[in-house]
């Protein structure tokens, strides 16, 4: 069984039963399922910036 992180998108595959029993009871992870990742995910360009530059961009703004 793979589960998917729902904050940062990354599928993950348990080693033992032990780990799969933790990502189900965590709410952070949810069984993974191919037509249901993109609805769960954050898309990346919202989180972090593409490049060095925009993150200079974003400091440069601040001031």
């Amino acid at each position: 069984m793979l589960f998917i992180n729902k904050r940062t998108g990354t599928i993950l595959k348990p080693a033992n039963k032990y780990v799969e029993g933790l990502y189900s009871e965590s709410p952070m992870y949810e069984v993974y399922k191919p037509g249901k990742a993109a609805k769960t995910a954050a898309p990346a360009e919202t989180t972090a910036p593409d490049t060095a530059a925009e993150a200079v961009e974003d400091k440069s703004k601040k001031k």
